[in-house]
């Protein structure tokens, strides 16, 4: 739903009127999904938003821009499907202090998901990708993302296949075995 949804300019002046319509029509077809197939038992989770930094005008989104929107995402999912829980993606939010950051969104979400691609931030994160502590990062952020308060699911991990070879890839999969002990150790700590 995020990447779809995610398309809806804000908070740009001079196009309010564009806005309302635009926004609106995505709240009217969320609203229209979650009637539909609210009952579903194939349903696990509405997924507001997979990876929020990639939002239409992801550099002028305030906080409660991103707050209110998914606000509205939320209640527009609520109005027909009481059944089924909210997921709010956080991508990295939580640690580059973005504006769909866990503390933010935290009543509109039953729990958050995390994809700790710490390999993508080496300003943070500077070790190699298949180092132990370049692992480090994923426990991080699954951390960061619970002290909101809301369970964390780690939705994807380790690193894309269009930008490192897949046998490289593999590696880092047997690598993250040693990641996930360590982010179950995190969350049963909170």
């Amino acid at each position: 739903m995020g990447k779809h949804i995610g398309t809806c300019p804000t908070g740009r002046a001079g196009i309010r009127i564009l806005i309302r319509t635009c926004c609106g029509s995505k709240l009217i077809n969320v609203a229209e999904l979650a009637r539909r197939y609210g009952k579903e038992t194939a349903i696990l989770a509405w997924d507001l938003t997979d990876e929020p930094p990639f939002w239409i005008v992801a550099d002028s989104t305030t906080d409660a821009m991103a707050i209110n929107w998914t606000r509205l995402l939320s209640w527009s999912i609520r109005r027909y499907d009481t059944l089924h829980a909210i997921v709010v993606g956080t991508s990295m939010e939580d640690v580059g202090h973005g504006p769909f950051r866990p503390d933010n969104v935290r009543e509109e979400a039953d729990f958050f998901s995390v994809h700790p691609y710490s390999i993508y931030a080496p300003k943070l994160f500077p070790d190699a990708m298949l180092s132990e502590r370049g692992t480090y990062g994923a426990a991080f952020e699954t951390a960061l993302s619970g002290s909101a308060g809301r369970p964390v699911m780690v939705q994807e991990v380790g690193a894309s296949s269009a930008q490192y070879d897949p046998e490289q890839i593999a590696l880092v999969g047997a690598r993250h075995c040693q990641l996930d002990f360590r982010v179950l150790v995190e969350i049963s700590r909170l």
